[in-house]
């Protein structure tokens, strides 16, 4: 009587794993690519950026973004808004914007900042195989500039 429940115990363990092992290989034929792409191909090439002294208002600024898939578009959705103390940043275009592979965009930004330190994290939205964010620190000081007298 043991060795038939011992046996039955065997046959349902086998299965479970020879199951098992057929779902993995039915869903790499699904996306054969799957196992080898890294799952996140977007990667902000300074991701801390110190923008020094800088004459207070508003600046143009440009984050670098790197697509290090070789073989796989990927897009910048979005870069947030918001305001922290002593600054605001916002994106400069509104539209998602795609990168080729193995291509960097700089991508534009505008931060408005008064005199005095500033530091804030930026995200950045990505579709790169899947929605995420990453984030951008910035930090500064803003310089307050003299008004021009009129002649």
């Amino acid at each position: 009587m043991k060795s038939i429940w011992f046996s039955i115990v065997l046959l349902v363990s086998g299965s479970t794993i020879v199951g098992t092992a057929l779902c993995f290989l039915w869903f790499d034929q699904i996306d054969p690519g799957r196992a080898t792409t890294p799952a996140t191909i977007l990667e902000l090439d300074t991701p801390s950026i110190d923008y020094g002294s800088l004459p207070s208002g508003d600046a143009e600024v440009k984050v670098r973004i790197h697509n290090r898939s070789t073989t796989r578009t990927a897009r910048i959705v979005h870069v947030g808004t918001g305001c922290k103390i002593n600054c605001c940043y916002k994106p400069k275009e509104i539209d998602p914007v795609e990168i080729a592979p193995g291509q960097s965009l700089d991508y534009p930004y505008i931060i408005m900042f008064g005199p005095g330190p500033f530091e804030a994290t930026v995200p950045v939205f990505v579709d790169d195989g899947g929605l995420r964010t990453l984030s951008l620190e910035i930090r500064g000081t803003g310089i307050e500039v003299a008004p021009h007298a009129p002649n």
